[in-house]
């Protein structure tokens, strides 16, 4: 198998905003920083798995996301993990370095090293002030939302490249025919394969993703790689688990995340979440009905709107 990200946690700490942000972990890690040693084990047994895969796919190349917590707590730790990459991988491998961020912690010299080495940093903003400061506030209980933007237009001016992503309101055609090329011999979850794309935790162990803990979603360990039985075993157990989905109204609004079912001791699908999903579907449903009611027009002056509105705050960024 050939893992097509891995995940770095530098800082496992508080998650209401991430450190240096206020609140409880909810993710359920606990407060650690990740050791040069783990990191670098981590980043070895990657790229030996990369080399093995060369053979079925000459062409792929590393993806390393540094994650957290907050991971510019631990930049010296990113700075070893990319120039350890370059020194030992470079000549083999044209690595993708990205880093999810809440931009308090940035500087001069971070943004500088990071475009240098053409990282791409995903930054975290909630939306407006209100809403933001609600959710990511320091431990004063001072709102971030200023500093965000402030190191957002930083960033714009800097010669890294700028983008502004949207979530998309309008389901595009295009999106609806892109079943008809899925594999008929393999079964699509919805689901990626556990492995494909991995997460180390601070204390060495490989899960699924980021999202998930707990011993469920332990996949192996930087030490002995893979665990191959266990991988089966989790496929296997989604399967059947899964196998009510299919007569489900919503089965196509649901992601079918690991998340969902690797939230206790097993892998399992809770009635519970089912039922979240199914309403908020049906709540959606209502609320757009409801305003196509007001005009037939109403649906597409509200998405144009939407559109208008972030492409005024993009403008103000550049």
């Amino acid at each position: 198998m050939i893992p097509s990200t891995w995940c770095i946690p530098l800082c496992a700490g508080n998650d209401k905003g991430c450190n240096p942000l206020s609140g409880p972990s909810c993710r359920g890690y606990n407060p650690k920083d990740m050791s040069e040693d783990t990191a670098l084990k981590a980043i070895d047994l990657y790229f030996s798995l990369l080399k093995e895969g060369k053979a079925y796919n000459p062409y792929r190349e590393p993806s390393i996301a540094f994650y957290g917590g907050e991971p510019l707590l631990n930049f010296e730790l990113i700075k070893t993990c990319i120039n350890y990459i370059m020194k030992t991988y470079g000549d083999d491998f044209n690595p993708y370095f990205v880093m999810t961020t809440n931009s308090t912690l940035l500087s001069e010299e971070i943004v500088s090293f990071l475009n240098e080495h053409n990282c791409e940093i995903v930054l975290s903003i909630d939306g407006p002030r209100e809403e933001h400061d609600r959710n990511r506030v320091f431990p004063g209980g001072k709102g971030s939302f200023d500093i965000v933007m402030e190191n957002t237009k930083f960033l714009a001016g800097s010669n890294l490249k700028t983008y502004l992503n949207l979530m998309n309101l309008v389901i595009s055609v295009l999106n609806r025919h892109t079943g008809k090329y899925k594999d008929p011999y393999i079964p699509f979850t919805g689901s990626g394969i556990p492995g494909f794309k991995l997460f180390v935790d601070a204390f060495g162990s490989l899960r699924i993703c980021e999202r998930t803990f707990g011993d469920v979603s332990v996949i192996g360990d930087v030490e002995s790689g893979l665990d191959y039985e266990k991988i089966l075993s989790i496929l296997q157990s989604l399967r059947s688990e899964t196998a009510a989905c299919e007569s489900c109204v919503a089965k196509n609004m649901c992601s079918v995340c690991y998340v969902t079912f690797a939230s206790g001791p097993a892998i399992t699908r809770d009635p519970a979440v089912c039922e979240d999903v199914q309403m908020r579907l049906e709540g959606r449903l209502s609320h757009l009905w409801s305003i196509a009611e007001i005009s037939e027009d109403a649906v597409i002056e509200l998405a144009e709107e939407y559109y208008t509105l972030f492409e005024d705050i993009g403008k103000e960024l550049v």
